[in-house]
């Protein structure tokens, strides 16, 4: 019997074979029997039994199969075919009936019926022998390997599936929600056109524009995807972000603002750092703050008490306000409110641009009735302090006083001396007393000789002491304030939060709530190389707090290294990223995030000055000890964050940027770059066993150069251009800096001066538009004017001194080098100079090898 017969013998039964519910009705009727399932056997004694079960008890003959057991085959098999049947007996329990074959069969599916036999080349069940036995269960599987179980199935399979629906038209233009809705809808009008409902409200609806609303994100996605995947097309900040990052560009997300405030304090107060200033706030608070009776009448007063973080969301007096941070510590004290500016009796008292000293004295308001001078001790080096005109030099009021006529400088050295024209001692209306014959010279008045540095040098001329438009006297003009402080636009926040159950894994990221990120800018030059502070403590469920660094990337943190990066995107958000355990250390278990930041940033840090009023102060601010706070200059240095296009056109050539020097040109352009030159120039010279470089700096600061070795480079500087280039020569190259050759030249005019003006004065101011005498001013002849290679022509000469009101004509009657016999410079109308020579014309009667101008005037008056 093969496996053809189990296929014929199962289609003569049909789909309806070991139906379960025809064995139930079978088991309840008791009127049929029937094959329920079928073990085999092997007792041992060389016999192979199968133990056929029924579902109800055998009769006392076992249908005839006791007698004659013909009846029962065994069908099918692959190798082991032909299995016969011995002999039937009764089993245990009493619907078991034990039949002994042939054989064991084998791996293969094997098929046990009773009372089936072929006729006419098909098999038939022969119901005169099955009266008792219903012929769906008079067939049962059967597995001859216990080691390989059957694969038959008894439950009944589903041999009339449902038609297959034809493809529904699909519009695959539909890319949003409406069209994603309208779609549905279609659809389910060709498969269920009983469905007429379109009401929102519907419960099916819903769910069909549900559906529409996420493959609108979906197909959104999909699309985002395949533009972000490109610098061109990116429209999200971080992809751009990212793109750039890969050739070694770095997107900036901007700058926050920075000033100087001065705090006018009525005793010693330390102002900590990281002080909140606020700007003026001209409505009452919903909160009292500063000691007044709540609920708030008027704004507040310059002290504030502390104020929450709820407070800046929800109260509208603080709606519009910026916040700013002081940026170190300050000693504030009370002398250093005011310091006047000692000009040692000069009536008409103005210093020039470039000034870098100033001597300075207080005033003791301890004693009211007997006002004195003493020295402003408590200005130390590395303070800051403010230079600002106080009063108009033509009017005196302080309205008419310049706002631009202010500086703050660092302090670069203290030193204490004495004016003995002078008494310490103040009159009555706070004036200095000069010290006469009849007074004590004992009481001397003490001064503080302050100094900064050049780069800090005034940008203006300082008027001190002035004569007004009505003749009369004007003193303190201009005074300088001490207890300044750098601040910077921004406010801290602290935020928690917590986890339940910990968060970990490869891919862990955290938003802060609040924005946009204050961004402090490292170098204010160069805002791509900004750091982001955020302070980041992390607890773990074991209880176990550590602290994580904020690092730019994380390609170069270990596995074990606990580092973050903060990303800032289009919102100004900030998200911090953490490393996946390669790059970085992975985060797992971690069940609270403690987050110090700020947040603040762009032009709107920008304010205009005198623009911040008020300190926030924890303690009772009743009897403040500040009694005002103000921003004598701007707010500046705030910028946008970088666009988009902009990284799109500069990102792609950054990879270009020079970090090499081969030529000569090379190391001229290099040498521009570094802080302090003003002008450079390179060569190459053989020494017989290699090259040198040679590099010739012009200082932006005369001060750079040595004053006993003229042309030579101060040390410091000299090792900052050495230092700056080092990194980009080439090797077996040597590397020399050097300092210019300067050229002094002589000049002599003879100027006709126009009628109705005095040839003294206009031969002065002809002088000085040539050679001013001073750093930073607007002469011809200033340093700053004239560098390497830059070549002298008369036609300047002559242009500069013709500028001068009052000047008729002016004629050149010398025009050379100094201390070298003219070679037709005049006839032609310039001086070259060498390409490591730079032209000089001082005219200073101690230095006549530094250049010399002689005017002869002539006419006017």
């Amino acid at each position: 019997m093969t496996a053809t017969d189990i296929a014929a013998i199962n289609s003569v039964i049909g789909p309806s074979c070991r139906d379960k519910n025809r064995r139930q009705i079978l088991l309840h009727a008791n009127l049929l029997n029937g094959i329920d399932y079928v073990e085999f056997e092997i007792p041992g004694d060389g016999r192979f039994l199968l133990h056929v079960h029924f579902l109800l008890p055998l009769p006392v003959d076992g249908f005839g199969l006791f007698a004659n057991p013909s009846a029962i085959e065994i069908h099918g098999g692959a190798r082991v075919t032909d299995i016969t049947v011995k002999n039937a007996t009764p089993g245990v329990p009493d619907n078991v009936l034990d039949v002994e074959v042939s054989a064991q069969g084998d791996f293969s599916l094997y098929l046990v019926s009773v009372g089936w036999h072929r006729k006419d080349g098909a098999w038939q069940y022969d119901t005169t022998f099955g009266a008792g036995l219903d012929r769906s269960f008079s067939v049962a599987p059967v597995n001859f390997r216990t080691d390989c179980p059957a694969d038959f199935d008894c439950a009944t399979t589903k041999d009339c599936p449902p038609d297959v629906q034809p493809e529904p038209e699909l519009d695959y233009l539909a890319r949003d929600y409406a069209s994603f809705r309208q779609l549905l809808l279609d659809l389910i009008a060709q498969r269920n056109p009983g469905w007429i409902e379109r009401s929102p409200a519907d419960l099916g609806i819903a769910l069909l524009e549900l559906l529409a609303h996420e493959g609108d994100h979906l197909t959104y996605m999909q699309d985002a995807v395949a533009t972000e995947m490109y610098l061109d097309t990116a429209r999200r900040r971080e992809s751009v972000k990212r793109h750039a990052q890969l050739i070694d560009y770095r997107m900036h997300d901007g700058a926050n603002a920075h000033t100087h405030v001065h705090f006018r304090v009525a005793e010693d107060i330390e102002i900590l750092k990281n002080t909140t200033l606020l700007t003026r706030i001209d409505v009452p608070m919903q909160f009292d703050r500063s000691g007044i009776t709540a609920p708030a009448t008027k704004p507040p007063a310059t002290m504030i008490a502390e104020i929450t973080a709820d407070d800046y969301d929800s109260d509208p007096a603080l709606t519009g306000v910026r916040v700013f941070e002081t940026l170190t510590t300050c000693d504030a004290d009370p002398t250093l409110n005011e310091l006047h500016i000692h000009t040692w009796g000069n009536e008409n008292c103005c210093l020039p641009r470039g000034q870098t000293t100033l001597h300075l004295y207080g005033v003791d308001s301890a004693n009211p009735g007997k006002p004195k001078a003493i020295r402003p001790d408590k200005l130390k080096v590395g303070q800051l302090l403010l230079v600002e005109e106080h009063l108009g030099p033509e009017t005196g009021s302080p309205a008419d006083a310049d706002p631009t006529h202010r500086q703050v400088v660092t302090i670069t050295k203290v030193e204490k001396l004495y004016d003995p024209v002078f008494l310490a001692a103040l009159d009555a209306d706070g004036n200095l007393v000069a010290t006469s014959a009849t007074t004590q010279n004992d009481d001397k008045l003490p001064l503080l000789q302050v100094t900064w540095q050049t780069a800090d040098a005034l940008t203006f001329p300082l008027c001190l002491t002035t004569t007004t438009d009505t003749g009369m006297a004007l003193g303190a003009v201009s005074l300088a304030r001490g207890n300044i402080v750098a601040a910077d636009h921004g406010r801290t926040i602290t935020e928690v939060r917590d986890f339940t159950p910990p968060i970990g894994g490869e891919r862990v990221r955290a938003t802060l709530r609040h924005a946009p990120l204050t961004v402090v800018p490292t170098d204010r030059a160069a805002p791509s190389g900004a750091s982001r502070s955020v302070a980041l403590r992390i607890t773990h469920s074991s209880g176990v707090t550590d602290e994580w660094n904020q690092v730019g990337s994380l390609l170069g943190s270990r596995e074990t290294s606990r580092h973050f990066v903060v990303d800032v995107d289009h919102r100004g958000r900030a998200i911090l990223r953490f490393g996946d355990g390669e790059y970085g250390r992975a985060l797992v278990d971690a069940t609270r995030f403690a987050m110090t930041y700020r947040i603040g940033n762009g032009p709107a840090g920008n304010i205009g000055a005198h623009a911040i009023r008020h300190v926030v102060l924890p303690g009772d601010p009743v009897n403040p000890a500040i009694v005002g706070v103000y921003n004598p200059l701007p707010a500046t240095g705030g910028i946008e964050p970088q666009s988009i296009e902009e990284v799109r056109q500069f990102a792609p050539a950054a990879f270009r940027t020079q970090r090499r020097a081969v030529t000569a040109e090379d190391y001229r352009e290099l040498a521009m770059t570094i802080p302090g030159v003003a002008g450079a120039v390179a060569a190459f010279m053989w020494t017989g066993s290699w090259y040198t470089a040679l590099i010739g700096i012009d200082p932006a600061d005369p001060a750079d150069l040595l004053p006993s070795a003229p042309g030579r480079l101060a040390p410091t500087l000299r090792r900052r251009v050495v230092d700056a280039l080092d990194g980009y020569r080439l090797a077996g190259y040597d590397l020399e800096v050097r300092g210019a050759t300067y050229v002094p030249i002589d000049i002599a005019l003879t100027v006709c001066i126009s009628p109705g003006y005095f040839r003294g004065d206009v031969a002065g101011a002809v002088a000085s538009a040539l050679a001013g005498g001073q750093p930073g001013t607007a002469a011809l002849f200033d340093p700053s004017r004239f560098t390497f290679g830059q070549p002298v022509y008369l036609s300047t000469v002559y242009t500069a001194a013709e500028s001068v009101p009052g000047v008729e004509s002016v004629h050149a009657t010398a025009f050379q080098r100094h201390g070298r016999l003219p070679t037709g410079e005049l006839d032609q109308g310039v001086i070259n100079v060498g390409a490591w020579e730079i032209a000089q014309l001082d005219n200073d009667p101690n230095r006549v090898d530094n250049g010399v101008l002689s005017i002869t005037a002539g006419g006017g008056s």
